[in-house]
């Protein structure tokens, strides 16, 4: 199938247009490897020192150059690792957020990546974002201490608890925050405080049932006084209950109406 070509003016002259644009473009095609050529030619630089500066110069400031014909140029390799080697860090005025010094750029990546950083208006703040490597490793030991003091002090806390009676663990910031959970977990999803096996509403408090593969306590169970005495007749109860297992009036309003907004949201 032929296309005939309209006789239009403005056609004319929009095909004119693209003629100069590919014309401009077999021009630059040409230029870019003229350019290449001229940076493998940086080999013909007699003295090594200044060589290696010249490519150092080019590599950062005509990144138009592929990398690989300036390092060729400049070190007789195509990698540019080596040309980086030889020729050092570079300084382009960003300060390391922690040590305020100077940042090495190595790469041209590397030289986009913090340069992007550096005026990303949306980087949180109170983080570090710009750093240096030496920076990075003194971060990464400090939170490695971190990690290592937390879990010390878990082991620590465990063993405390462990050494504890029923009666004082009751008394502890562990347990009143998984008697919270739980009653979270039934007011949100019932709307309700209930006994869990018969739904009465009235004397409820959580207990432990028996404890499952070495644990000290079992998983909670709320329950209100009837089910609880059945329970423990039954010797299904991990613990003896105590007044400690009641559900304090104040909080069990304070989980509902928290829900009832939760759930109006």
């Amino acid at each position: 199938m032929s296309i005939d070509r309209p006789k239009v003016a403005k056609l004319d002259a929009l095909l004119a247009t693209v003629g100069k644009i590919r014309s401009a473009e077999a021009r630059l095609a040409g230029l870019k490897e003229q350019a290449s050529r001229k940076a493998r030619a940086l080999a013909d630089i007699g003295d090594k020192s200044l060589r290696i500066k010249a490519g150092f110069y080019a590599y950062w400031f005509a990144p138009e150059i592929p990398a690989t014909d300036i390092a060729l140029g400049a070190t007789g390799r195509s990698h540019p690792a080596r040309l980086m080697k030889l020729a050092g860090a570079v300084s382009i005025g960003v300060p390391c957020e922690r040590c305020k010094e100077d940042l090495p750029i190595r790469s041209r990546s590397q030289m986009k990546e913090v340069l992007d950083q550096a005026s990303d208006p949306n980087r949180r703040r109170g983080t570090y974002r710009l750093i240096c490597v030496a920076c990075q490793n003194a971060l990464d030991e400090e939170s490695l201490q971190e990690r290592l003091a937390e879990c010390d002090a878990y082991d620590v806390r465990r063993q405390e608890l462990e050494a504890m009676s029923y009666a004082e663990y009751l008394e502890t910031a562990e347990f009143d925050e998984a008697r919270a959970l739980h009653l979270w977990w039934h007011a949100d999803r019932y709307q309700a405080l209930e006994c869990e096996t018969c739904d009465d509403a009235t004397t409820l408090g959580i207990y432990h049932k028996p404890p499952e593969n070495g644990a000290r306590y079992g998983g909670l169970i709320m329950l209100c006084a009837v089910c609880r005495d059945a329970l423990v007749t039954a010797g299904k109860l991990g613990e003896a209950p105590l007044e400690a297992n009641l559900i304090p009036r104040e909080l069990a309003t304070r989980v509902l109406e928290a829900a009832r907004v939760e759930l109006a949201h």
